[in-house]
């Protein structure tokens, strides 16, 4: 399968020839709402970035862990790539849908893929011994599925056994502190997070991968020493001091979910839709899949269709904008009764 990620406006707009000013990308699971940047002072600019900044002190209060087990990332894309590489290739459970750069990633270090389809199939897999380490998407990108906690230690567990790792990507679980792993993580899990989604910040290239000092310094060493920009820092260490706008992100997140999944819905009422906080997604034959996405572009509605798997794809639409919301609506009403 081709890796082809969301946001890609240009492409598109090649495509299906729309100027780029009259998109709607619903593609990313990007939140609408960023938080906001105030200006930069010039000296950030001019000087190189720096351990010691209170980044990861600021990091370490927000997710719940100690400084010394935190890397600050260029993107947690960083140590999707890289982490693989630091275990012995052996099985590894992978999600059936999901963020593809994993898998691609596993691939290259030399592991064994082993998919899995929900986290019943994972347990059975990591209970009988048939894989040596996991990754699990949390909530799951695209189904929108949350792993609790309690099952993610026993897989850690199960792993241990063997000298296994856990990997739980929380790409989106900002709007879910209380689901986060990170709390009572074991020592044989690494969970990853990024200030691209919740914080609507993609641009800055910032995540953090949360892992035992050993290993922090194990994957600290495949990065260069100014990989995080000293902007980065100086703007990612505000937005996670700014509790206060936490709380009303989450709520509004919420909201807006709740209301897109009703509209669409009522539009679209053949698909089943699950709903996380950043987007809704369903599941359908690919032929379908296709002809939904490709109706909705030639309108100028960027959706991201992910598949074919088993002749099966998923569309996953982001939160629109205020601006774009009737926009967007009246765009899946054409869809609705126009040939697809």
């Amino acid at each position: 399968m081709a890796l082809i990620h969301g946001g890609n406006l240009i492409q598109a707009s090649a495509e299906f020839g729309i100027p780029l000013a009259e998109w709607i990308d619903l593609s990313t699971g990007i939140s609408p709402w960023s938080w906001p940047v105030p200006p930069v002072p010039e000296a950030v600019w001019q000087r190189l970035p720096e351990d010691g900044d209170g980044l990861l002190e600021t990091a370490a209060g927000y997710y719940g862990c100690d400084a010394a087990q935190l890397l600050a990332l260029p993107g947690s894309q960083h140590a999707v790539r890289h982490l693989p590489a630091l275990w012995p290739a052996a099985p590894v459970a992978l999600p059936l849908w999901g963020y593809r750069e994993h898998h691609h990633g596993w691939q290259l270090a030399g592991h064994e893929p082993v998919f899995y389809r929900d986290g019943a199939h994972l347990r059975t897999l990591v209970a009988q011994g048939a894989v040596r380490h996991a990754l699990v998407i949390n909530p799951s990108n695209p189904t929108a599925a949350i792993t609790d906690t309690g099952l993610l230690c026993e897989l850690a567990a199960g792993l241990a056994r063997r000298d296994g790792q856990l990997v739980v990507d929380e790409a989106f679980m900002d709007p879910h502190p209380a689901e986060s792993l990170i709390p009572r993580r074991p020592a044989n899990a690494v969970v990853l997070r990024s200030l691209g989604k919740f914080f609507g910040l993609a641009g800055i290239r910032l995540g953090f991968a949360v892992a035992e000092p050993a290993l922090v310094a194990r994957l600290a060493q495949d990065m260069n020493p100014w990989a995080v920009s000293h902007p980065a820092r100086w703007i990612g260490a505000r937005a996670l001091a700014d509790r206060d706008w936490h709380g009303a992100q989450r709520r509004r997140l919420e909201d807006a979910s709740l209301r897109w999944r009703a509209a669409v819905a009522e539009r679209l009422p053949e698909l089943c839709w699950r709903r996380a906080a950043h987007f809704i997604s369903a599941e359908t034959d690919w032929a379908a899949a296709q002809g939904l996405y490709r109706a909705a572009a030639r309108r100028g509605l960027l959706l991201r269709l992910m598949g074919p798997l088993q002749d099966r794809g998923t569309l996953r639409l982001g939160l629109p904008a205020p601006q774009h919301w009737r926009r967007a609506l009246d765009v899946l009403d054409q869809m609705r009764g126009a040939e697809r």
